[in-house]
């Protein structure tokens, strides 16, 4: 085996019973980790996010770009203070009934405090920004906020490609420095990187997804997202 790059493969049979399940995807794991000692893997580890939460990743981001104000938090004794605040998954996991926890405004006085939450300041923008980072290439896209129905543009992607959601955004060289000092605190040459836009224009850091999707970004390749993903594998 020449190369191993690891990205969800959760689904690699169709098996009723879990055991055989989390017996084949041992066997996944098996492959990228032989490959790993010698040195043939690309992208990022299936554990990423393990060893790199997210609230990490936001404390290195703060040393290169703006963030918001953000609480983890369960079983408070008095309701959190953060006005006007948005309510995230962790995880991204779903419920016993398959929902998803999608971005959402909350008032932080009325959270229960039986439950876990993961809490934001809400930040007031025109555009998602989102940048793909492949090998030595930052591609960055922007969304344009104004037709979305609610706050979280994940909740309403349109999965055809017969509409442009995302647009090439061009990104400063201050952007770029930010951008490859966090990367290289993490340690990776893979993986896109959320903001927001403020209105002066600034970017306001999200999060990092070591293993998320990007296809959506540039579905025709009319910026070279693919080209430079084939690039980037085979290289």
């Amino acid at each position: 085996m020449s190369k191993a790059f690891f990205w969800k493969a959760f689904h690699a049979t169709a098996h009723d019973e879990s055991f055989i399940h989390e017996e084949v995807k041992y066997i996944f794991r098996e492959i990228y980790s032989w490959c790993l000692v010698r040195g043939r893997v690309k992208g990022n580890p299936p554990d990423f996010h393990n060893r790199y939460g997210k609230l990490a990743i936001l404390g290195l981001a703060k040393h290169f770009f703006k963030t918001p104000k953000t609480l983890v938090t369960w079983g408070f004794t008095q309701p959190p203070h953060l006005r006007p605040a948005v309510a995230k998954s962790l995880t991204s996991g779903l419920t016993t009934t398959n929902q998803a926890l999608f971005t959402k405004e909350v008032d932080s006085s009325r959270l229960h405090p039986g439950y876990p939450w993961f809490i934001q300041e809400k930040i007031e923008s025109n555009y998602d920004v989102t940048v793909f980072v492949c090998g030595n290439r930052l591609l960055g896209f922007k969304r344009y906020r104004g037709d979305l129905k609610g706050l979280d543009w994940r909740a309403e992607l349109d999965f055809t490609g017969e509409r442009e959601e995302w647009l090439y955004r061009d990104l400063s060289e201050s952007e770029k420095r930010g951008i490859w000092s966090l990367c290289h605190s993490l340690g990776v040459d893979w993986g896109r990187i959320d903001f927001m836009e403020d209105k002066h224009g600034e970017l306001v850091f999200l999060e990092y997804n070591a293993n998320g999707q990007w296809v959506f970004l540039d579905y025709h390749n009319k910026y070279g997202l693919l080209d430079a993903v084939v690039d980037y594998l085979t290289s």
